[in-house]
């Protein structure tokens, strides 16, 4: 099975953390706070790990198309947390295609890591394509 999952490089700074937790009102100064951060033992301070996820969601969207939304699965593990200014990039490997009716569902295993490699979140992602799509 060869097919290509989307890489997506992103540096993830303050201000995409900020901007987070303005949505999700998340105020643990654990995500804002650098000695608030290294006090418990990290470099600095840590991204939301639901942002990180949300960019892995970002290239099964570009795996599967729009439909993933309504009809695809993600399930993840957080291995890492990301710290504030690092790299981050998306990756997958197609583990299974199943013929449908017209459709082909295809399950990915499915990672975030940093540009260094470091697994930040591991798991598996699952949708369908359709057959003119899926080649």
């Amino acid at each position: 099975m060869s097919a290509s999952f989307p890489e997506i490089v992103q540096t993830l700074e303050q201000r995409h953390v900020d901007a987070y937790g303005r949505v999700n009102g998340d105020r643990n100064r654990i995500h804002y706070d650098a000695d608030v951060a290294r006090a418990e033992g990290f470099d600095g301070p840590i991204v939301h790990g639901a942002l990180v996820a949300a960019i892995l969601m970002r290239a099964c969207t570009g795996a599967f198309g729009l439909d993933w939304m309504t009809r695809g699965t993600m399930s993840v593990r957080f291995q890492s947390p990301c710290i504030v200014g690092e790299t981050i990039r998306t990756g997958g490997e197609l583990t299974r295609r199943e013929a449908l009716d017209r459709e082909v569902r295809e399950t990915w295993a499915v990672w975030c890591e940093t540009t260094s490699g470091r697994r930040l979140i591991t798991g598996e992602a699952r949708g369908i394509v359709r057959l003119d799509a899926a080649g």
